[in-house]
């Protein structure tokens, strides 16, 4: 079932197509126009404890991160690790530690940390380097942070929400380190809720 979401809501984010200048609020999401996605790319599928995602080998991040965030997994009863990880689940290998240093980037998390709170396997894998792109440093504390708080409000009002993520590689500013890990030139991110038996999305589209 959850699969079946998770394909509505990256369907949802690839069917963007208008533009908006607003800062981002629950009424307000950003997104721009023509955009060109791959919404068929197929990257290697790898499931963790709280998301799944296609890997982009090419790009050395996923392609997207999907999964379910319920309202009961807000409680923190652990706390964040900070511990930066290859995935051992995709088989050609990810980026590394190495890669990031010294490039300007933060290692942004697709799927926040703030929501594996509630389960230790959930927090360590959520650092492995399948779930992290490199942005810049105001993005990831700025409005990449705001749309997380967003998430996370949503989750409390509705219970349930659904996510997916995808950085954007329509352009490729630059590549960083020796496995030249790709800095998009913008994220997406789409929610689904379900409101009095209604299902409901929106997405959001940075540069």
């Amino acid at each position: 079932m959850k699969n079946i979401f998770y394909l509505l809501i990256i369907s949802l984010l690839f069917s963007c197509s208008e533009t908006s200048t607003n800062e981002p609020d629950e009424e307000n999401p950003i997104v721009y126009s023509n955009l060109h996605l791959a919404a068929n790319t197929i990257g290697e599928y790898v499931e963790h404890t709280h998301y799944s995602l296609s890997y982009a080998e090419q790009y050395e991040q996923s392609y997207w991160v999907a999964y379910e965030l319920l309202s009961s997994e807000l409680v923190q009863n652990y706390e964040r690790t900070d511990k930066f990880l290859k995935d051992p689940k995709v088989t050609t290998g990810t980026a590394e530690n190495s890669d990031f240093v010294g490039s300007g980037y933060d290692r942004g998390h697709l799927m926040p940390a703030a929501v594996c709170v509630w389960d230790s396997v959930a927090m360590y894998e959520s650092f492995y380097y399948s779930n992290i792109s490199p942005q810049n440093p105001s993005f990831n504390r700025g409005v990449w942070s705001r749309l997380e708080d967003i998430e996370r409000d949503l989750a409390m009002k509705y219970d349930t929400i659904w996510v997916a993520i995808t950085p954007i590689f329509e352009t490729i500013i630059e590549y960083i380190g020796e496995n030249e890990v790709a800095v998009p030139s913008a994220y997406g991110r789409a929610f689904l809720v379900k409101d009095n038996g209604i299902y409901k999305g929106g997405f959001y589209i940075i540069e």
